[in-house]
């Protein structure tokens, strides 16, 4: 089974996952610069997103655990994580991580 994004994409939008993320990123940049409509589907894509706190948190309790961010985080998650992914590649960074 494919990873799963940190937020989830409605199943609408399966294929069109690049489009997603670009208005995504869009929306939290300025959330202004996106229409209106998309905005409820963002706000929740937000509100499952992981804080760095929350990240640490579970790291402390996972030592050694390998922590894989999707690329909308924050920059501050993806301090914490070891490597960045995106739907397209998630698989492929999945796959290539050394097992250990």
């Amino acid at each position: 089974m494919p990873h799963q994004p940190q937020h989830p994409i409605p199943e609408e939008f399966a294929g069109n996952e690049w489009l997603v993320d670009e208005l995504f990123e869009k929306y939290r940049t300025d959330k202004n610069s996106v229409d209106e409509k998309w905005w409820p589907i963002f706000e929740s894509m937000s509100a499952d997103s992981s804080t760095a706190a929350q990240l640490r948190a579970w790291k402390a309790r996972h030592p050694g655990a390998v922590v894989v961010s999707y690329v909308n985080t924050t920059a501050e998650v993806k301090a914490e994580s070891d490597y960045c992914c995106t739907s397209v590649n998630a698989r492929a960074v999945i796959e290539a991580i050394p097992a250990g």
